[in-house]
């Protein structure tokens, strides 16, 4: 158990297999170690879930069916977070050290 709060990093993906890898290699590089990464699936038709499998012990997935905007997602995120404070992140973005 970690001192420092819990922070919630939701991650809407859809189509996300070109750069869901190094957005998570980016959240996970952070300095800051306390997190929870949620990666709600909206639907995805790639390789989305099999690359974010290979995160299982940092991230938690989810899939759900398509709804076409990143609005459900985040709230879906935010209804199955656990932090004091949240973050919201794309999965084409990268986090900087």
């Amino acid at each position: 158990m970690s001192d420092k709060p819990l922070v919630s990093i939701i991650v809407p993906a859809y189509n996300a297999e070109s750069f869901i890898d190094e957005c998570l290699q980016s959240i996970i590089r952070q300095s800051y170690s306390n997190l929870e990464v949620i990666i709600v699936d909206d639907g995805s038709k790639d390789k989305t879930a099999t690359i974010v499998s290979n995160y299982s012990e940092h991230v938690r997935y989810f899939y759900q069916n398509p709804t076409g905007t990143p609005a459900i997602p985040r709230n879906v995120g935010i209804s199955i977070s656990r932090g004091e404070y949240l973050c919201f992140f794309d999965s084409d973005d990268i986090m900087s050290p």
